[in-house]
């Protein structure tokens, strides 16, 4: 089974007074039939595609030039769900 991607998402960037910029975006993603690990006994894992995995979430970003240098940083934060059938599914995505 094929793996379909379906995301969308939204971003802002603000420039302050030339010298700082903001940004920030946020995501949300729906990978179904997405191909993961799954285990199969306590000793064994097989690649398989599972119903879903749904991922949401924000990433952050600052620039700001000095006068020789510019100074960066950043930040994401995602929340990822696996939606799967079966006695034992491994949550882990690898």
């Amino acid at each position: 089974m094929p793996e379909k991607l379906r995301g969308i998402e939204a971003g802002i960037d603000v420039d302050l007074a030339g010298k700082t910029t903001l940004s920030a975006t946020l995501f949300y993603n729906m990978l179904e039939n997405a191909i993961t690990n799954v285990t199969l006994n306590a000793a064994m894992r097989q690649r398989q595609n599972v119903d879903a995995i749904i991922a949401k979430g924000l990433e952050v970003t600052a620039d700001s030039k000095f006068s020789d240098f510019i100074l960066s940083a950043s930040y994401a934060d995602a929340d990822s769900k696996v939606s799967a059938h079966g006695p034992a599914v491994s949550t882990r995505i690898c």
